[in-house]
């Protein structure tokens, strides 16, 4: 009896030594797996993200600050002709539009080698950068317009702003300043080419297209949207309010850029 336990015992322990040896392989495997492919992966995405915007959020908090005071200034003036009449005026105008684009194509550089999507707070912080491209070269808030062709006929080329963003950029990867975009525009055909669908933008809101009118007040909201994510403490720059919601001159477009506010809100 003792012999026939002794040599089960032996017999038995050899399997379960393999066995033992195959789970704890297993185990090993899947903790591999879930820390280095599952977990690291999204932890550097994370992190990656997180520096991105601590790098850039000053700088682009500030430029979509100027960028939205321009915009309400131009909206609450549009009787003085400042932009049509003032070469300074304009040129500024253009320049302010050019350095947040530069800003927000350095961005979507940086962020291009991260899965962003799969975190809520990448797609939260992309959507919002991406605000004023919906304002300006999208039918998002145009849906219900009546006249489609006015909508199509006022967007600006979502490549177009692509490509205002990189012109805005030195050899070197730096916003240019204000002296080098304005030589640069005034002597440079090709170069002031890249803003032409903006500037008709602006002009046609001036001369009093209503669509064209609407984008430019969504692309403000967008702006303080955009302000109010980066700095929801209001630590760097000032709160305000989003402005000139009542000088919509589309309902409709009234309607969803209210919806836009309200998804503030949601979870």
């Amino acid at each position: 009896m003792f012999e026939w336990v002794s040599q089960s015992f032996s017999q038995y322990s050899v399997i379960w030594i393999l066995l033992s040896g195959f789970i704890g392989g297993l185990t090993g495997a899947s903790t591999k797996f879930f820390f280095e492919d599952l977990l690291r992966p999204r932890l550097s995405a994370k992190r990656g993200l997180r520096e991105v915007t601590n790098r850039y959020s000053i700088p682009l908090m500030r430029s979509a600050d100027s960028l939205e005071r321009r915009i309400n200034n131009i909206v609450r003036n549009s009787d003085k002709n400042w932009y049509k009449d003032s070469e300074y005026y304009h040129l500024s105008t253009l320049f302010i539009f050019g350095e947040y684009l530069a800003l927000v194509r350095i961005i979507e550089r940086d962020l291009g080698y991260l899965p962003r999507e799969s975190q809520r707070q990448g797609k939260l912080f992309t959507r919002r950068l991406n605000g004023i491209f919906r304002a300006l070269s999208s039918f998002a808030y145009f849906r219900a317009v009546e006249h489609q062709e006015n909508v199509d006929a006022s967007q600006v080329p979502r490549l177009m702003l692509t490509a205002i963003g990189e012109k805005m950029l030195t050899p070197e990867g730096k916003v240019r300043d204000f002296t080098d975009f304005a030589l640069t525009y005034t002597q440079d055909i090709q170069f002031r080419r890249w803003f032409f669908d903006l500037d008709r933008l602006i002009a046609s809101a001036l001369a009093g297209d209503p669509t064209s009118w609407d984008r430019l007040i969504a692309a403000a909201l967008n702006l303080r949207i955009l302000i109010w994510f980066i700095d929801p403490k209001c630590a760097i720059v000032d709160h305000r309010k989003v402005a000139n919601l009542h000088m919509v001159k589309d309902s409709r477009v009234l309607e969803e850029l209210r919806k836009e506010l309200g998804m503030l809100a949601s979870p």
